[in-house]
């Protein structure tokens, strides 16, 4: 990032804006200044809220009283980053985890999590906590090894993410769906593994 012409990407500043106030000052320049860019960042300042993809959230780090600044589930500031980090409609960030990179300097990667009891059928078990903001937990099982889709749905029908697209072993599993980068609402989670669909709804409350 250039003090002449600072671009702010993919990044959180949070209880630290001073720290973006001192390169605002040293560039020469304003808040509402075009010549610094900030996109798909997480800032506690309502005057850079107009940058492509800005939030202002609790970006929930694990424990920063004691530098961890990595992100815990449920945080505003997962898959809500950006790949093409300079607009031109490819991809500059290819490793991440989830549907997008994460804001700031900790990528979160989540597993499936599985628990040992056999299930002797499928099912899919109402999302907890339902409404939820920003996030919810889909807990599944699966009786027979197979491949197993679980997908975000809009209420209008419109597929928003894939949760899961994996061939899993026999098992019961839950993950976590963060939808902190769509509005307000009632949206729809699908699951489709072998024979078996079931959808079921859930509300979004910002």
């Amino acid at each position: 990032m250039g003090l002449e012409n600072p671009i702010l990407t993919n990044s959180i500043v949070w209880n630290n804006i001073k720290y973006l106030n001192g390169i605002i000052l040293n560039s020469s320049i304003g808040q509402n200044s075009t010549d610094i860019i900030i996109t798909y960042t997480n800032i506690d300042d309502n005057d850079f809220m107009d940058g492509e993809g800005n939030i202002n959230a609790d970006p929930l780090f694990t424990d920063p009283e004691n530098g961890d600044y990595t992100l815990q589930a449920g945080s505003p500031c997962i898959d809500t980053g950006t790949a093409d980090t300079d607009s031109d409609g490819y991809e500059d960030i290819t490793d991440y985890c989830g549907t997008a990179p994460d804001m700031g300097a900790y990528e979160y990667c989540e597993e499936l999590s599985v628990t040992p009891a056999t299930p002797i059928s499928y099912q899919i078990q109402p999302a907890y906590p339902n409404p939820f903001n920003p996030a919810t937990t889909i807990s599944f099982s699966i009786p027979d090894l197979g491949l197993t889709t679980i997908t975000a749905y809009d209420i209008n029908g419109r597929q928003l993410e894939t949760l899961t697209n994996e061939v899993l072993s026999v098992g019961n599993y839950s993950i976590n769906w963060n939808a902190s980068s769509y509005p307000s609402g009632v949206y729809l989670i699908r699951m489709v593994s072998g024979q078996f669909t079931q959808t079921q709804k859930v509300l979004l409350v910002k």
